[in-house]
């Protein structure tokens, strides 16, 4: 089974070095490896269990506050807030997997505004429409999906620049290392090619669009 478990001594900003490729060993030592610290992640669930305002973006502060104490790297992409509409991943209506997947930005989706649970990222991979790449080969837009100990998907992002994008929860979207998510999420990580948008929405439609 391929997984990173980081183990970092440096401070998390010398990850902001420049970065001279989108693949490869460099982009796993650079940028992937990263200190699986399950302190810091228990008080990542912690803060994010909080209060249900956390849905709403209200507790972004917070985050940031922990990544900040404990050397991390954290960066908040956008809040949540009641009234956006289901267009903007920051929307309640998106959660991780319509934003990973870019299934938000589909007419679909929209219509449909049914969110993708966890079954539904085993159900692509079952169906060849996410194949696995090796970490060693990681690359920018690859999906990120997170399994628990017992193996459940839990939760998923894709790479960019170095960082994992990914929207935890119904909340905000967040840019992080690795193991900078919370704890809940897991320590089993695979990357996957980025899906072809039109199988995966033929896929969303076969699950969720039946009236």
């Amino acid at each position: 089974m391929w997984f990173l478990r980081g183990s970092r001594s440096e401070p998390e900003r010398a990850l902001r070095a420049p970065y001279d490729g989108t693949t490869g060993r460099g982009m796993v030592m650079q940028l992937l490896e990263d200190a699986d610290d399950p302190t810091f992640r228990s008080s990542l669930d912690a803060a994010t269990k909080a209060s249900s305002a956390f849905a709403l973006g209200a507790i972004t502060d917070e985050v940031e506050r922990l990544a900040a104490e404990n050397g991390r790297h954290i960066t908040c992409l956008r809040c949540a807030r009641r009234t956006l509409p289901s267009t903007d991943p920051a929307s309640p209506h998106v959660n991780c997997h319509a934003y990973a997947l870019g299934l938000y930005r589909t007419l679909e989706f929209q219509r449909i505004l049914t969110t993708p649970d966890f079954d539904f990222i085993d159900e692509l991979i079952a169906g060849d429409l996410l194949i696995e790449r090796l970490p060693c080969d990681a690359r920018d837009n690859d999906l990120v999906v997170y399994r628990s100990a017992t193996g459940k998907v839990t939760h998923s992002g894709f790479l960019v620049d170095r960082f994992v994008h990914s929207k935890w929860g119904e909340g905000s979207l967040f840019e992080h290392t690795l193991f900078a998510a919370p704890a809940r999420y897991g320590s089993d990580v695979k990357f996957f090619c980025p899906p072809k948008s039109d199988e995966v929405v033929a896929a969303y439609l076969a699950k969720y669009g039946a009236a």
